[in-house]
């Protein structure tokens, strides 16, 4: 490990630049490296440097309020922590979402191939039922997939609480319409 001044996470929580810059360089290889570590089997296809931008920018969000010791190798094993935890957060996803596509496949006996994408259109179809604003659409939509709310939300710039409270409200429509 390379030699940082003893100050270094104390200037990174203030939000220095350099001091983050270092952090950046120090560990991205260690949290790449972890990260790959994770992937096995049919998850290998996840993006490991998404992850590992994942963890640092939330680091850097956060700056550093999670991490409660000052020593610049706990917060290597922190970070590494971290990546593991979002890699298999991730491999979670993707089970959901290889599920769901599974299930409705098999929905159909005997489809294969055109008729299994009918299928999933049509599923696609009652989910949206009675859902007319886009965005409302969109979180349906993302939803069905299997992706998390904070997800969701940042992808389409809402506040995560915002995306529970449209799912919600768009639930209690539907229970009111049957």
């Amino acid at each position: 490990m390379t030699s940082h001044p003893p100050d270094l996470i104390d200037a990174a929580r203030a939000g220095d630049p350099r001091a983050w810059a270092r952090i950046v360089i120090e560990y991205s290889p260690k949290l790449l490296a972890a990260a790959r570590s994770f992937a096995v089997g049919p998850h290998a296809g996840i993006d490991h440097e998404a992850i590992v931008q994942d963890v640092l920018m939330h680091a850097y969000a956060t700056r550093l309020r999670k991490f409660r010791t000052g020593d610049l190798e706990d917060l290597g094993a922190w970070l590494k922590r971290c990546a593991a935890n979002r890699m298999i957060d991730a491999q979670r996803r993707e089970y959901r979402r290889q599920k769901i596509l599974l299930d409705l496949t098999l929905n159909c006996e005997g489809c294969e191939g055109p008729e299994a994408a009918t299928i999933m259109a049509d599923e696609a179809e009652r989910a949206l039922a009675g859902v007319t604003h886009p965005l409302d659409r969109q979180i349906v939509l993302a939803r069905a997939a299997g992706y998390l709310g904070r997800e969701i939300a940042g992808v389409l710039g809402l506040s995560t609480r915002n995306v529970f409270i449209r799912l919600f409200r768009l639930r209690r429509r539907q229970e009111r319409s049957r």
